[in-house]
């Protein structure tokens, strides 16, 4: 059985996230994965998690459960919120980019450090330097 959302750790320290389903267990996998991702971050092992989102299989997940799921990730780690540093590029077509404007207005009222893009599935590489750019 193939997994609902595949980790690839890159050697330049992305952590990329490709979505094979959106669906509420694809959710569930990326918070768990995420939550790996973060506690990596947090012990110090990198200064900020760069991750990339590859949504060109599967289109955006259900908006409202990853909603729900991140906000009890992020509880689940009240006291680190000064500590987490997330960079984090989306890799899309053209119909999830609204769903993306959506999530990237809810990502910036999140208490945490999130610097947010979406990039068209097209231009994978723009998106990889971006993540590991200063600005």
């Amino acid at each position: 059985m193939r997994e609902c959302v595949e980790l690839i750790e890159q050697d330049n320290g992305i952590h990329e996230l490709i979505f094979h389903e959106a669906t509420r267990q694809a959710v569930d996998d990326y918070i768990v994965l995420v939550a790996q991702i973060i506690n990596k971050q947090i012990a110090g092992n990198e200064s900020a998690a760069h991750i990339l989102m590859n949504l060109t299989e599967s289109g955006a997940p259900p908006f409202t459960y990853v909603t729900q799921q991140g906000l009890a990730l992020l509880h689940e780690h009240l006291k680190d919120r000064s500590q987490i540093h997330i960079k984090s590029a989306f890799l899309a077509k053209e119909s999830t980019k609204t769903v993306l404007s959506l999530a990237e207005a809810f990502v910036e009222m999140l208490p945490i450090d999130v610097t947010f893009k979406v990039f068209d599935w097209t231009k994978r590489g723009e998106a990889e330097e971006w993540l590991m750019s200063d600005g």
